[in-house]
């Protein structure tokens, strides 16, 4: 019976939240052609605009990759995973608001089983955030645990990654500004920096 809305909803789809790019701007994607020189300063490297060419970001010092997500298992205890789902939006605007929380960026992907991807300064700062109980996300746990606990009608999950300075590689080819490339320079991918393991020997290693 529910087949057809599971297939549905795994589909899901990619987007941006806008929480998360306070500096987004609505206009449609614009194509604009990378030039030798650095193309994304802070002010706009939160914008939609589609970079033509092979782009890398290259972030300095140690940062952190977090995972988060959940999954529907029972679609039809919608009073079991739409509290769930809706939790995360809130935290999303508190994390903007609060720059000093250390959250840098997000992006999120809808579907049965949900995805966000966030940047964070240190895992300091992240685990600081989940402790906090003036901050959103306690609250949230708490109501997951009460409403739902372990009867099975909604899954959640986590994954935390600490990126060593010089330990990271990318590349981004005819695409706006995505994931660290949100949260340091996009230069392009040429000459030193055209192959992934060049890119992974010159990515910068912590200044201090």
């Amino acid at each position: 019976m529910y087949s057809w809305l599971a297939n549905f909803v795994d589909c899901g789809i990619s987007i941006q939240s806008a929480h998360c790019c306070p500096c987004s701007s609505p206009d449609r994607a614009r194509i604009v052609a990378a030039t030798p020189d650095l193309i994304s300063t802070p002010p706009d490297r939160h914008s939609k605009a589609i970079r033509f060419g092979r782009l890398t970001a290259q972030p300095e010092g140690e940062f952190v990759v977090f995972l988060i997500g959940m999954r529907a298992n029972q679609l039809w205890r919608v009073d079991r995973w739409l509290p769930v789902a809706t939790a995360m939006p809130r935290m999303l605007k508190e994390l903007a608001l609060q720059r000093d929380y250390g959250f840098l960026h997000g992006e999120m992907w809808f579907g049965r089983t949900t995805l966000m991807l966030q940047y964070w300064k240190s895992v300091d700062a992240l685990m600081a955030y989940a402790r906090n109980r003036q901050a959103a996300h306690l609250p949230a746990w708490a109501d997951f645990n009460r409403r739902v606990g372990r009867d099975g009608a909604v899954g959640i999950w986590h994954e935390t990654y600490v990126i060593q300075p010089g330990r990271t590689e990318s590349i981004y080819v005819n695409m706006p500004p995505f994931g660290a490339g949100c949260i340091a320079p996009l230069r392009p991918a040429v000459g030193p920096l055209a192959g992934a393991r060049e890119r992974m020997a010159a990515a910068p290693l912590d200044p201090a």
